[in-house]
């Protein structure tokens, strides 16, 4: 029987798109955890909605704040997932604004862990749409699922979101979705970069619902700082103009995944 596999959620500002994060979430999962970092807009009230689907829920300024708000979201999170289960479970971080792409991870974790010692390699997919028009531009109310307004992926990144929680791994001060500790247990460490011999038909998919509109650039990154400004402009200017994009945009499902992955196609622009 599979160790229990404990989700880890954090959220900051994911209002419009968290009621289906979570909803999502959940099969995934024998029990998630979500936190929220004092988010302005009415993410609390969505995570308290789910309160009795959910095995804990805090924000930080209810909590101990037993660490800096830059760690405490992720630390806090691991603390409790061990305190509540032990270390004979398996650890899932679930961005709140990460959908899984056709992925079973129980399944995954069955039939991978012995491939990646510790954890599992995540292929995460930028989602985006061909082209931006105003009348598309409903944030912060959506009229359909998120998956919908933005069923188009490209830019593949590669991390290990599913892990152990063996000792010294653990989250530091700066951010990172992923822990430090990892590499002490050597099948994880090395290349973060996605190369073709990583993705496979089968390898566990997010996609990644990061920057949902200008309004939405506008409002999330009114605070950022200049370099994670500039990324995620990036990020937002690269799928407004599709004629630069002639390969790499594919749809974003399990079925299209797997035909790239045979065919090799866009290759030479996506890893």
């Amino acid at each position: 029987m599979t160790d229990p596999i404990i989700g880890i959620m954090w959220n900051k500002n994911e209002a419009d798109i968290l009621d289906e994060t979570i909803t999502k979430a959940l099969p995934l999962v024998d029990h998630l955890l979500v936190v929220d970092d004092d988010s302005d807009d009415s993410s609390w009230d969505i995570i308290r909605s789910h309160k009795s689907e959910l095995a804990y829920v805090n924000r930080y300024s209810e909590s101990g704040q037993e660490y800096s708000k830059a760690r405490w979201q992720r630390q806090h999170l691991l603390d409790q997932a061990v305190l509540m289960y032990g270390t004979d479970i398996w650890v899932q971080v679930i961005e709140s604004d990460l959908i899984a792409i056709g992925t079973d991870i129980r399944e995954q974790v069955e039939t991978r862990n012995h491939l990646h010692g510790i954890g599992i390699w995540w292929i995460t997919i930028e989602a985006v749409r061909k082209e931006w028009t105003p009348e598309d531009e409903k944030y912060p109310n959506w009229n359909k699922s998120i998956q919908e307004v933005m069923p188009w992926g490209h830019i593949l990144e590669k991390a290990p979101y599913t892990w152990r929680p063996y000792p010294d791994i653990y989250f530091g001060e700066r951010w990172s979705p992923f822990p430090r500790g990892l590499d002490k247990y050597g099948s994880l460490g090395g290349e973060w970069r996605v190369r073709r011999r990583h993705c496979k038909e089968d390898s566990p998919l997010w996609g990644h619902y990061n920057v949902r509109g200008h309004k939405h650039f506008d409002h999330k990154y009114r605070n950022a700082n200049p370099n994670s400004k500039a990324k995620a402009k990036r990020e937002l200017m690269a799928f407004t103009v599709p004629k630069d994009l002639p390969d790499v945009l594919f749809e974003l499902n399990r079925e299209e995944w797997r035909r790239l992955v045979r065919l090799r196609r866009g290759w030479n622009s996506l890893w």
